[in-house]
């Protein structure tokens, strides 16, 4: 999956205001997610651990689901 179509399913799902979840492979890294609303509960990518604090702005959401891949 490319990483633009992995924000905008993350993004969707965030949207619907209930936990989701996300395991998968994103341009060659394996991802493993469980949010509420902008709170990444659970975001690992390769065993690497990216959780944030909850209730962040969106901009910081964006910001923290592109952290791994820059």
């Amino acid at each position: 999956m490319k990483l633009k179509d992995f924000i905008k399913e993350i993004n969707n799902k965030r949207k619907i205001k209930c936990w989701y979840y996300f395991n998968g492979i994103v341009e060659d890294k394996i991802i493993q997610l469980k949010g509420y609303k902008t709170w990444l509960q659970i975001y690992r990518v390769d065993e690497i651990s990216f959780s944030c604090s909850s209730d962040v702005l969106v901009k910081d959401f964006h910001y923290n689901l592109n952290k791994p891949f820059k």
